[in-house]
């Protein structure tokens, strides 16, 4: 479908409406469907990666879409990286669940240090430089000069502001899911507290922003204080998206569509 509506878009024929009503219910069947996988750590995580690729290619021209297979090699590569720094013995990466393991795997999993420790630094930092990657990586997307139109052809070709905003948000959230996704996978391998590594990471993006706060000027060439200003303003952003990324990436890892249709229909029952 991408090829046949870029190849009728470089022609100036008119895109088929049909192939754009397929990506669009293709869209919703790819965001819903990492909940109907299982919630061993290794399928959910290949659901989740595989519809956001699908996802961002529909979003993407050129070699965007290798930028995103790339990442998702890379913070792999950095999850399983951290799981044989535990020494963890005959323990699989394998065995891990998002949701609660076997008895006999929780036994096992008790020896690992469950405070917090030096190396917690350093996946929180390693999350930090990820999430900065995730959103440069193709480009700067802040810049209203770097948009294509051609980002949005297989869902509307019309102006429609409201629709392509959402579309270039979804497809700049898109890297940040994966990277999300992966961390969540880390701190339930290391058993790491949440709670504690997320503060460390709003502490690393304030050092950020107060740097980049010294470092605005209202002095030079209008694109040089332009510049300063939108790079703090960037850092501050991109600190309230891990906090919402943090929370969509719980919710995709954890939530499982056959545990939540047998509960509601419990709950159901009791009522009647």
């Amino acid at each position: 479908m991408i090829y046949i509506q870029a190849k009728r878009f470089e022609n100036s024929i008119p895109l088929s409406t049909v192939y754009q009503t397929l990506c669009w219910i293709f869209s919703g069947v790819l965001l819903l469907l990492p909940f109907a996988y299982s919630r061993k750590l290794s399928s959910r995580l290949m659901a989740i990666n595989t519809s956001i690729v699908n996802f961002y290619l529909l979003l993407s021209v050129s070699h965007e879409g290798l930028f995103v297979v790339t990442l998702i090699f890379n913070i792999t590569c950095w999850m399983i990286i951290e799981f044989q720094l535990l020494n963890s013995g005959d323990i699989q990466i394998t065995d891990y669940s998002f949701g609660r393991e076997s008895e006999e795997i929780s036994e096992r999993l008790t020896l690992i240090e469950r405070g917090l420790s030096s190396n917690d630094f350093r996946r929180a930092f390693f999350f930090t430089s990820y999430i900065i990657l995730a959103f440069f990586g193709t480009g700067n997307i802040a810049s209203l000069n770097s948009f294509e139109v051609r980002w949005v052809m297989c869902f509307t070709t019309s102006y429609k502001p409201f629709v392509i905003t959402a579309l270039i948000l979804l497809k700049t959230l898109a890297p940040f899911l994966c990277v999300g996704c992966t961390f969540r996978a880390v701190q339930h391998v290391t058993k790491a507290p949440a709670g504690y590594l997320n503060v460390i990471v709003l502490i690393y993006s304030n050092l950020m922003g107060i740097q980049l706060l010294y470092n605005v000027k209202n002095t030079g060439s209008w694109l040089e204080i332009g510049s300063s200003i939108s790079q703090f303003v960037i850092v501050q952003v991109i600190t309230l998206f891990i906090v919402i990324i943090n929370q969509i990436a719980k919710i995709l890892t954890e939530t499982d569509a056959y545990r939540l249709t047998e509960s509601i229909l419990k709950n159901r029952k009791k009522y009647v």
